[in-house]
This record gives C-alpha cells, sequence and structure tokens, in this order.
C-alpha cells in the first residue's frame, strides 16, 4: 500500500515539473525574445516599448526562477533554505527582504505544490499584501492606459478622417493604435484574471491540485501569454522576429543537414553541454553526433546554425571547388563592432580578401625568395639550443617544455612580424604579451561573443568596457613598433628597402606607400592583423609542439628512428570550424585507431597526408599555414637530432587539460631532459 502510495506521489511530481518548466520555457522564449527586440521596432521606439522590455526582463527572470527553482524543489521531501535563498531570494528583491527582516521562508510545500510564505500569519500577511497591491497596481495601470488611449482615438478621429492628402498615413497610423487598445484589453483581461483566481477562487479551494492550478500554473500561465500578445498584435515586431536568427530556429523555416532538436534562443546548447559531459570532451560529442546524424550536420549555438562537415572529400567540394560561395564567415557582434572589417580573422569582404592575399603573398616571399622565414627559425633554434647547452649539468638539461615552445614560438612570430626576437635582455616583454591576452581571455566569455552589442552596451557596460579596452590594450602594445617605425620612415630616420624588406611591418609599410588611397594599407589594418598573427598563431603551433613531444615520451619507440620517419610528418592541430576538423580527424573511417598515437600510418598511406588539414581548407585556411609547417618541421627535425629528450620525473599527460573547451589545452606541467647527443 505504501508503495503505492509514493509512487502515484513521484507520478504527481513528474507531472507538476513537466507542465510547470513547460509552461516557464515559453514564458522564458517569449520574454527574451520582447526584451531583445522591442525596442529595435520603429512602432515601439517610445515609453511604451521601453515599458514593455522592461517588463519582460523582469518576467524572464521570474519564469527562468519557476524553471531552474521550483521545478527541481519539487523532488525534494523537505524545505531547503539555502538553495531557496540563493535561487529564489537573489533575483527577487520582495523576497530577500521578506526573507532577512521577517525570517519568512518561501518553500515548496510539499502537500500544495505552489510557492507560498510559510510558517507565520504575519508572513502570510506580508504575502498577501505584497503581491496584490503588485497585480492590482498592474491591472490599474492598465486601465487606465485603455482609457487614455480610447479617449485620444475618439478625440483624433474626426480629423484623422477629414484629412484626405494623408488618409493612407492616417489609417496606418490609427491601426497601430486600435493594435495597442487591443493589447492593453487582452493583457489587462489576462492580468485581471490572475488576480480573481490567485486571491480569490484559491481561497475557496481544499483540494491541492485545485489549489495548485489556481495559483503556480495561473501566474505561470499569464506571464506566458503576456507577451506572445504583443508579439500577436506588433506585425512589425513579428515580421522583424520571423528574420531573426530567432526566428530561424524554428524546425520548418530553414533547410538545412539533419541534427538534434532545436529549442528557439538556446538552439543544440544543452545536447552539446549534456553530450561532452556523457563522452568527456567536446570532441567526442563531435563524434557522436557525426555518428547520429551523418558527416554533415548541423548544430544551433544560441540562434546561428552551425553546418558541420566532417568529411574530406566535402569539405574540399565545398572550401576549394566553391570556396568563392563560402569565403565569409559568421562575425560575432562585439568583434564586428570593434575591429570593423579589419584584420584577418575577425573580418570579411574586399579589405580582408586584399589583406589576406598580401599576407600570403609576404609569407611566401619570405619562405622562398630570401629563405627568412627558415633563417628566422633557424635563428631561434640555435639560441635556444644554446642555452640548454649553457644551463647543462653534467651535459642534461632540465626544463618546462611547456615555456620552452611557448617562448620559442613567440619569438620566432615575433622576428617575422617585426624583425625583433626575445632573447634574455627582453624577455618580460613576450610575457607581457602572454599575460594580456591570457587576461582578455579569461575575462572575455562565449556570452559576450552571443550577445548583441547595443545589450552588451546597455545592461552590461562594464563587460563590453572590459571587451574593448582589453583588445585596444593588446593591439596597441603589439603594434607600437610599427607606430613608432611608420613614424620613423616619415621623418627619414628609417629607411626602407623595397626590394628587400626585413620583415611584415616593413613589407606592410611599403605596400602603404604605394597604396595610399587603398582602405586595406592603413595603420589601423597593420595593428590588428599583427593582433591576429601574433594570438592566431602562437598559441596553436606551440600547442602543436608540446602535445608532440608529450606523445614522444610515452613512445620512445618513435624516436629513435624519427629521422627517418620525420620528413613529410605532420602532428594533428585541428580547430573548430564549419569545416569539422575534429570530428574529421577522429573519424575511424579514415583514420584508423584514431585515439592512437601511430605517425607510421602516413608513411604507409600516403593518401592520408592529404586529408589531414588541421590548418583549415579553402579561402579560410590559416594565413600562417607555411610559417607553422616551417617550425614544426624544423623544430621536431633539430631537436631530434641534436638531443636524447627524456621525461624528468613523471611522465606529461597526453589527454586534453580541458575537454570541454573549443580549443585543445597541452599538459605543460611536467619538465623534461634534454641530453646532448
Amino acid at each position: 500500500m505504501n508503495a503505492s502510495i509514493e509512487t502515484s506521489s513521484q507520478n504527481q511530481r513528474i507531472a507538476v515539473i513537466l507542465l510547470i518548466f513547460t509552461i516557464a520555457f515559453i514564458d522564458l522564449v517569449g520574454n527574451l525574445a520582447v526584451f531583445l527586440f522591442a525596442t529595435t521596432v520603429k512602432t515601439l521606439q517610445n515609453s511604451f516599448g521601453r515599458l514593455s522590455a522592461s517588463q519582460s526582463f523582469a518576467e524572464a527572470i521570474l519564469c527562468a526562477v519557476f524553471m531552474c527553482f521550483y521545478c527541481p524543489m519539487v523532488v525534494f521531501e523537505q524545505n531547503t533554505r539555502i538553495l531557496i535563498f540563493i535561487a529564489y531570494a537573489i533575483p527577487c528583491f520582495t523576497s530577500i527582504y521578506m526573507h532577512l527582516a521577517n525570517h519568512c521562508l518561501l518553500p515548496y510545500v510539499d502537500f500544495g505544490w505552489y510557492f507560498g510564505v510559510n510558517t507565520s500569519a504575519s508572513c502570510d500577511v506580508i504575502r498577501f499584501y505584497v503581491d496584490f497591491c503588485k497585480d492590482f497596481g498592474v491591472v490599474s495601470l492598465i486601465a487606465i492606459v485603455d482609457v487614455s488611449t480610447m479617449i485620444m482615438i475618439k478625440v483624433t478621429a474626426s480629423r484623422m478622417n477629414s484629412t484626405s492628402s494623408n488618409s493612407l498615413q492616417s489609417q496606418k497610423h490609427r491601426d497601430r493604435e486600435i493594435a495597442f487598445v487591443k493589447q492593453c484589453i487582452i493583457q489587462g483581461g489576462v492580468f485581471a484574471a490572475e488576480l480573481i483566481s490567485f486571491f480569490i477562487i484559491s481561497g475557496m479551494q481544499t483540494n491541492p491540485v485545485g489549489i495548485f492550478i489556481c495559483t503556480t500554473v495561473a501566474w505561470c500561465s499569464v506571464h506566458s501569454i503576456d507577451p506572445y500578445v504583443l508579439i500577436f498584435l506588433n506585425s512589425e515586431l513579428r515580421n522583424m522576429l520571423k528574420k531573426n536568427p530567432i526566428g530561424m530556429t524554428l524546425p520548418k523555416s530553414r533547410k538545412l543537414p539533419p541534427g538534434p532538436i532545436t529549442l528557439p534562443l538556446i538552439g543544440n546548447i544543452p545536447q552539446i553541454v549534456y553530450y561532452s559531459w556523457k563522452n568527456n570532451g567536446i570532441v567526442p560529442a563531435f563524434e557522436y553526433f557525426r555518428k547520429k546524424y551523418g558527416n554533415v550536420f548541423t548544430l544551433w549555438l544560441g540562434p546561428f546554425p552551425h553546418v558541420s562537415i566532417a568529411d574530406f572529400e566535402t569539405n574540399h567540394e565545398v572550401f576549394v571547388k566553391n570556396g568563392n560561395r563560402y569565403k565569409d564567415r559568421f562575425l560575432s557582434p562585439i568583434f564586428e563592432e570593434l575591429q570593423d572589417d579589419h584584420g584577418l580573422v575577425f573580418a570579411n569582404g574586399e579589405k580582408w580578401a586584399e589583406l589576406r592575399k598580401f599576407t600570403m603573398v609576404t609569407f611566401r616571399n619570405m619562405g622562398v625568395r630570401n629563405e627568412t622565414m627558415e633563417e628566422k627559425i633557424m635563428e631561434e633554434l640555435d639560441a635556444r639550443c644554446a642555452d640548454l647547452d649553457n644551463e647543462a649539468i653534467d651535459g642534461k638539461t632540465v626544463v618546462e617544455h611547456g615555456k620552452l615552445f611557448e617562448l620559442m614560438v613567440g619569438s620566432v612570430i615575433n622576428s617575422l612580424l617585426v624583425g625583433k626576437r626575445f632573447g634574455e635582455d627582453n624577455k618580460e616583454e613576450f610575457l607581457h604579451i602572454r599575460h594580456l591576452i591570457e587576461t582578455f581571455n579569461e575575462v572575455f566569455t562565449t556570452f559576450d561573443m552571443i550577445m548583441p552589442v547595443w545589450v552588451l552596451k546597455t545592461f552590461f557596460p562594464t563587460r563590453y568596457a572590459i571587451a574593448a579596452d582589453g583588445m585596444n590594450t593588446i593591439k596597441d602594445y603589439v603594434g607600437r613598433v610599427a607606430e613608432k617605425r611608420f613614424e620613423e620612415v616619415k621623418s627619414g630616420k628609417y629607411v626602407l628597402e623595397e626590394t628587400n624588406p626585413k620583415d611584415y611591418v616593413d613589407a606592410f609599410l611599403i605596400k602603404m606607400q604605394k597604396e595610399k588611397d587603398h582602405p586595406a594599407y592603413t595603420m589601423k589594418s597593420l595593428k590588428y592583423v599583427l593582433l591576429d598573427l601574433w594570438s592566431a598563431g602562437h598559441d596553436t603551433t606551440a600547442t602543436t609542439l608540446i602535445s608532440g613531444f608529450n606523445q614522444f615520451m610515452h613512445h620512445p619507440e618513435v624516436t629513435s628512428d624519427a629521422p627517418t620517419k620525420v620528413n613529410g610528418y605532420e602532428l594533428d592541430a585541428g580547430e573548430i570550424l564549419t569545416a569539422q576538423m575534429s570530428a574529421l580527424h577522429v573519424n575511424e573511417d579514415i583514420f584508423k585507431h584514431a585515439g592512437e598515437f601511430m605517425p607510421e600510418r602516413f608513411l604507409e598511406n600516403e593518401k592520408l597526408i592529404h586529408q589531414l588539414i588541421p590548418f583549415g581548407i579553402g579561402k579560410r585556411s590559416c594565413v600562417g599555414e607555411n610559417l607553422a609547417r616551417a617550425e614544426l618541421f624544423l623544430v621536431f627535425g633539430n631537436l631530434l637530432l641534436r638531443y636524447n629528450i627524456q621525461p624528468h620525473g613523471k611522465l606529461p599527460s597526453t589527454a586534453d587539460q580541458h575537454p570541454f573547451s573549443a580549443v585543445k589545452i597541452a599538459d605543460t606541467s611536467a619538465k623534461l631532459e634534454f641530453i646532448k647527443i
């Protein structure tokens, strides 16, 4: 008997959770849509529009409380004061006051399944008058607005009808006023119904189910209806939402490759988080989606679709054969505003195409005509090897290989860009640049990337200021050498050699002199290009070197004959783009035993080397690919030829240190022994 009662109780709880969560989620979607876009519609760029947006923001918070607090609390058997205070009191200032000043708990009431002030008559009085006054005030305000609007329409009706020269405009104005009145009447009626249900009808109920329907369900339903009344009656807002990415998340609105079920606004983020947790990493999660939905699948990152291509043939077809069609990329709103189509990473259009072409030609000239690229890499490698030899004790040097390779790669990049390597005398400059970039990355989040700029400026001005100031600080610091050289060229203190530029900045300044009127060749563009080349070219190459030597420590048999095998060998170092390289490179149909370290696979099957695309493919492939390949080949090959490298202490981990991150993070904590051969 007891078991039957317990089962019935559990079923009731599940039904309550599903019902309230569904209503609250619908409420959240509608209120967020109104909050984000109401004031961008011309007909709502007024006090009423701002009031609607503010009200929707508050209601979105309240419905989130129901989703994230009320629904989980239903499964608890007792009051939990800490959870209540954190999840409910913080977003509701009235509740904070009641909890702290009057010790009134706001728990889930086990027998009634509804919110209510518990434990004392005084708390009941406070709760009743606070809620009643709030709801009565809303209904009264709506009634006043309704009456005022109808009087205004009545007074101006004869004037609008008599104006024949502008009758169409007058009719549109009248239609908007009537729609506004309809909205106010409907909202007023809905709030009045909730007022009666919550404060009158619920008091007549003795059945817990009746109390639940008249209180919790009624409250949630009212706030769910409210935003959709505005959307339904305002055709301009409705049409804008259909064209907006929120509208595009509707299942039937776009024909896209298969993928998980999409939720409005949040897209497939819940599924990505769940399968990343379940499979212990973001890459296994993408491999799961590939296996389930095929080599071409769609994931929605919030309101934006991300079509992932996880096989080489389709990537080649799309990004090489049809490269011009897909050369533009989606730009984060904040980066689009801050960089204003400058640079190589967060830019599109003619300026981007011109800068990419110039950069690739410049790097090619450095590597082919003057062998500058190889010379600078070998110069840096020789200097680091000399440091290792000078620090050796009994022919052995123990170093943290993470710091070694990060400094080495940073020095090579800086030497190619501004002609200045990092030695012991100026190593602090490198550490300062790394500190600036790491600090920016710690503060800047996915939230900042997907939020509309006006939302950040209006509601999160501090976050926007941090992002803008951080990017400008890094850009100005990286570009300070270029700016100083530009001034020296103008004053005659520095002479550019047109036929033999010493570095990338020289080549860019020469191009600026030739193309004075071209919008791509400005100091602002140069600073952003240097920032992009520095930040994008450093971590990827350094991580690949660190990961490679971590693997070598676990597979010493590979290093014993590496000089005969390293030629033509590339390590996997992809990045997650529309060309879904993370899933492609673990595709067992292409790379057998993809999770194992087997460099010999590329010697046994030469076709695999062409299907390994760690630098991307097509028009958006890495502009510094030649530099990265040269660094990897020369550093791996020369270090293995000069030293016998062994682990010092524990073996470094080969696992991704942050498997849920969008980029690979290698283990840099271990130390290696470099023994001179």
